[in-house]
């Protein structure tokens, strides 16, 4: 799903391995893993040469799981932000709507899921990465159902409609950004509308 708060970092004040995890992040959000290089990360963030590898004696693998981590919370924190603000499922699932609507036309459809892209590009080379990616749509799935289900625990049905509801806006998201247009993921309402029936 789209960083719906990932542009624009504040980075004032972070040292060197937040700022190059924040960097990343966005970068690997807007261009992907394969083409964002170390040198970019380093320049971009201001981080000094030597304490990169200092940070990151992994190198770019040990930056693009930390860089996963953090956009998938950045996101995890911003879907349960949108659930305390509606006052029932089918309005929660309108808010992610727009919010991710929002968030590519406020990138001018240059920032897809922050997740996705790097794990289609990571999946199949690095088994950390793919864990990474992994474990980050879990966390979204749990998010989601924690939004359905309101004030009451997620039901186990609750997670399988969540799942449902992330597999829809990832492949709405990656629609809407090759279409550059908002209707992919906007018309996915009325289909959450019968997913909630079930509920």
């Amino acid at each position: 799903m789209i960083a719906i708060v990932a542009s624009g970092t504040e980075q004032t004040g972070l040292d060197s391995r937040e700022r190059a995890i924040e960097t990343a992040a966005s970068l690997f959000a807007g261009q992907g893993f394969v083409a964002t290089g170390l040198t970019q990360v380093i320049s971009e963030s201001g981080t000094p040469k030597g304490s990169f590898y200092f940070n990151f004696p992994g190198g770019k693998e040990e930056l693009g799981v930390e860089a996963l981590r953090r956009a998938g919370l950045r996101l995890s924190e911003a879907i349960t932000i949108l659930s305390r603000g509606a006052d029932s499922p089918i309005r929660f699932l309108r808010a992610l709507v727009d919010a991710l609507a929002a968030g590519l036309e406020a990138s001018n459809y240059a920032q897809g899921c922050p997740i996705a892209t790097v794990a289609l590009e990571t999946a199949n080379s690095s088994e950390p990465m793919r864990q990474a990616a992994r474990s980050q749509f879990e966390d979204w799935e749990k998010a989601i159902s924690a939004g359905l289900a309101g004030s009451d625990p997620p039901s186990k049905h609750d997670l399988v409609v969540a799942s449902e509801v992330l597999m829809l806006l990832e492949g709405a998201l990656l629609m809407a950004k090759v279409r550059r247009e908002t209707d992919p993921v906007r018309s996915l309402v009325p289909t959450f509308e019968k997913l909630l029936l079930r509920r």
